[in-house]
């Protein structure tokens, strides 16, 4: 796990990487109860398997803000500047400069012009 500097994190937050990494970028703030999840499985169950796991990577890029309640899943990667919305679940990639929201988390508006 590599976490940037001047990167925050509050309270309860859960990195599960048992196998997989999970990179932090600079200047991010990571809200209370978050959970970062690389570990993932299979929906077939197979007689004498089970679901059968896999891991991939977790990778939040400089001046993310993750608010409280967030569960980012695995391989995906948050983009440079972007929010997240309290208690949002994040299954697929985020762009920069983006405020993502809910369940699974949505592109809600860029935030571009809210730049100074």
């Amino acid at each position: 796990m590599t976490i940037g500097s001047r990167t925050f994190i509050n309270s309860e937050v859960r990195f599960a990487a048992p196998s997989s990494s999970i990179t932090i970028g600079d200047n991010v703030a990571i809200g209370p109860r978050c959970s970062f999840e690389t570990v993932s499985h299979g929906l077939l169950y197979e007689a004498g398997v089970g679901r059968g796991t896999f891991t991939k990577p977790i990778v939040v890029e400089d001046e993310v803000w993750i608010c409280a309640g967030v569960i980012i899943l695995s391989g995906v990667t948050v983009g440079r500047g972007a929010v997240i919305a309290a208690g949002s679940v994040v299954a697929s990639d985020v762009k920069p400069l983006c405020l993502y929201g809910g369940s699974p988390a949505k592109l809600i508006r860029e935030l571009e012009n809210d730049i100074k």
